[in-house]
């Protein structure tokens, strides 16, 4: 890993891997591909770290930008994707663009030794546009790992990362502050949790071992909502904090898994599906969430 590339590398996963790279790596060059200027200036270089950081404004379905882009890189950490499960049901066509057909266009490019793809839980048997397309996105990683075995190609498979932008408890957070009340779709639903930090250093340690043409898939939390919801509304709400039952939006489920049989999977979380919550107190939870 002498230069590396990340795209969406200014979000909030990709800000973790920054982190762990600069504390674990030495004499790496680091390529960060956003398409806001604003959040890539706001990212921190540190003083003592012997890694060099390029920001680079553009887009991956740029392909000229990303030919240019990836020159000299020997490993890909390919972060960026339309991840909202409401706004890729309202707009399938910049789905399949920006998560398939800017994957493709990453894929075709690459020249270098490491192609690693973040991955989602929703890719299991998908009933959302948001799934569908990171179903694919692998199969076309999968596909490529077969026909090119001078490359690695890996996939690391993650459930919902506990504070990322946009989460539930981002979501709820920024709720309390606006009504002081919480929106909860099902009350039964449960949910596969990752901590951001774990899976940075997760992904960091596959890009040094990973199997090409394998699907990984990190610990993960299995987390009833109606249980976050009382740990969010201690830690950030009160007495007056309500829980408002809106019901299921279209390309939800109650219960997800991570992986199934048919999978060239190497799964290392005990709990493959969310239907088998964690029996943790609401002081553990708590604690969970303070990890943010």
């Amino acid at each position: 890993m002498n230069t590396i590339l990340i795209t969406g590398g200014n979000g909030f996963l990709g800000k973790n891997i920054l982190n762990a790279l600069l504390i674990q790596g030495k004499n790496i060059h680091i390529k960060i591909i956003a398409r806001n200027l604003n959040c890539i200036d706001s990212i921190s270089r540190p003083k003592n770290s012997g890694c060099s950081i390029e920001t680079i404004k553009g887009d991956i379905q740029d392909k000229e930008f990303i030919k240019k882009s990836m020159i000299d890189v020997d490993t890909l950490i390919h972060l960026a994707a339309l991840k909202d499960i409401t706004y890729c049901e309202n707009n399938p066509v910049e789905a399949v663009r920006t998560n398939i057909e800017g994957t493709i266009n990453l894929l075709d490019r690459f020249e270098g030794e490491t192609f690693l793809s973040l991955s989602s839980n929703k890719a299991v048997h998908p009933n959302s546009c948001y799934g569908a397309t990171k179903l694919l996105m692998e199969r076309i990683i999968l596909k490529k790992a077969k026909e090119n075995p001078d490359i690695r190609y890996i996939i690391v498979r993650s459930g919902n990362i506990i504070g990322s932008n946009g989460s539930v408890v981002d979501l709820w957070k920024h709720q309390i502050n606006q009504n002081n009340r919480i929106n909860i779709t099902n009350l039964e639903m449960t949910r596969l949790f990752v901590d951001a930090h774990l899976l940075s250093e997760y992904i960091i340690q596959i890009l040094k071992s990973g199997k090409s043409g394998t699907i990984y898939i990190p610990q993960h939390h299995s987390v009833k909502l109606d249980n976050l919801a009382k740990a969010v509304i201690e830690l950030y709400g009160d007495n007056n904090t309500k829980i408002n039952i809106v019901g299921m939006k279209q390309g939800e489920q109650v219960h997800e898994i991570l992986s199934t049989d048919q999978e060239p999977v190497v799964n290392e979380s005990q709990y493959n599906s969310s239907n088998n919550p964690d029996k943790m107190t609401l002081a553990e939870m708590k604690q969970l969430l303070l990890r943010i």
